[in-house]
Order: C-alpha cells, then structure tokens, then sequence
C-alpha cells in the first residue's frame, strides 16, 4: 500500500457576555477532525462465519460544531440550558449485516449528518435546605442523514445509536462526616440500529430499546488511605 498522510486544521472560538453577576450568555463555535482508526482503514479478517471489510480511501470526519449556553448562578448551584448544532461530513460509521450466513462488518461514510438539540443542566446543593446534593440534566437530540451519495435511501433517516432523549439524576446526602448515600437514574429512548431505519421493532434481540438504570451506594471513608 502506498504511504499516506493527512493533516487538519482545528480552530475554536468562544465569546460570553455576562449582563448580570447571575447570567452569563456564551456562543463557542469549533471544527473537529476525527483520523480514521487503523482498524476502519486496513482491518480485513474473514472466517467461515464473519468478516471484515475496511476501507484504506476513508477520509478524515470533519465537523463544525455550535453550542449556544445560557447560565444562571443560583445559591449552591446553577442552572445551564444549551442549545447545540452540529454538521459532520463524511462522519465514519460502523454497519453490520448478514450474507448467506455470514456476519459481516463494513466502515461506511456518510457524506453529511447534521445533529441539533437541546440540553438542560440543573445542579444544586443544600437542596430544600437539607445536606441533600442534586445534579439533573437531561437532552433532546435529532440526528439526520443529510447527504449520503453511495445510498441516496438513507438520506432524511435517524443516525442510528443516537437516542432522542436522555436524562440523568445523581442525589448525594452526606449522612455523617464519613458517611455518603447517593442514588443515581439514567434513561435514554430507543433509537435505531441499522441505517436504513428498518429494525422498529422492541424488545428482540438485537433492538436498541429503550432502558433506565438505578445505582444505589453507600461511601465510608474510614481514614485518609482508605474508604
């Protein structure tokens, strides 16, 4: 194989403005380049029951990336909304399919995908006048194939492992000086797993459904060196 070499250049800009001691108002604006991995470049395997396909003509993912933050400072805390939008092209995903009988797994590029949302933070401490510490945030997400040329069926689909909501709890209360109970929540919704946008159907093996885990734990920290 001949050599290769890319390179890239990755600027970042941000500017706030705080018209109060409690708000501030942030833009940032970035382009990210993500360099293809060995293994989506050059990993070919093939067994009686899987293969591999790389492709060594994968260009580097190459994003703009906006967040629009609005904060406000609040006793023990701070409340953020975000609003986000994003443009990737050539954004490398990871397909697998079955041909008689085999597994197989292809890096594909997708011309354009674009990712707009919004998130919530909610961060507090001594909540209702407790020891009782909060951290909450919570997102809604659409992610869409804008462009693909090799497959124009897949433009105006969902980016598939991208859920459209997510959220996460964390509740911490310090029961003594030593003594820590904390619980923590995270959802997200189901999304799809292939790109044409066919496997709707929950609850079979292999659907990414919909889930919510609930951790619970207790902390001791019995001296300096060890808890």
């Amino acid at each position: 194989a001949k050599d290769r070499t890319e390179s890239g250049f990755s600027p970042k800009f941000s500017i706030a403005y705080m018209p109060s001691e409690s708000w501030t108002i942030r833009y940032s604006s970035a382009k990210a380049l993500r360099f293809p991995l060995a293994e989506e470049l050059y990993r070919n395997e093939s067994t009686a029951t899987s293969a591999s396909v790389s492709d060594a003509s994968l260009e580097p993912e190459d994003g703009i990336f906006q967040n629009l933050s609005i904060n406000k400072t609040i006793d023990g805390g701070f409340v953020r909304v975000n609003f986000f939008h994003e443009i990737i092209d050539d954004a490398i995903f990871n397909q697998r399919g079955e041909v008689e009988n085999v597994s197989i797994s292809t890096f594909l590029a997708l011309d354009e995908v674009e990712t707009k949302g919004i998130e919530f933070v909610y961060n507090q401490q001594g909540l209702f006048g407790t020891k009782l510490r909060a951290r909450f945030n919570t997102s809604y997400t659409r992610a869409k194939i804008k462009k693909n040329a090799s497959n124009t069926d897949y433009e105006g689909n969902d980016l598939p492992r991208i859920p459209e909501y997510r959220a996460n709890l964390i509740l911490n209360y310090p029961v003594l000086h030593a003594v820590d109970l904390s619980t923590s929540f995270r959802y997200a919704s189901d999304s799809f797993g292939d790109l044409d946008n066919t496997d709707a159907e929950d609850e079979v093996y292999g659907a990414i459904d919909n889930y919510m885990f609930v951790n619970l734990k207790a902390s001791w920290r019995v001296n300096d060196n060890a808890s």
